[in-house]
């Protein structure tokens, strides 16, 4: 029987393809970027002028009992 002529390719395994990947990901993620920019922004404002109360509603969030004469409640705040 005639030996055989095509030479034998050596394959990569499995494990190493995706521990290549893994290491092309990362490189792009943290080293292939032009610019990144962030912007943050936060608007805390109520404006409701409805609010019955003659107070600021701090002991209403603090404090042990909430009156309606004393601004807002905790719910609201």
């Amino acid at each position: 029987m005639p030996q055989d002529t095509v030479p034998l390719v050596k394959k990569a395994s499995l494990l190493n393809n995706v521990w290549g990947l893994l290491k092309n990901g990362i490189r792009i993620l943290i080293f292939d970027y032009d610019n990144i920019t962030m912007d943050f922004s936060n608007d805390v404002s109520v404006s409701a002028n409805g609010i019955r109360g003659f107070g600021n509603g701090f002991k209403n969030f603090w404090g042990l009992k909430q009156t309606d004469t004393e601004g807002p409640n905790r719910l609201f705040i």
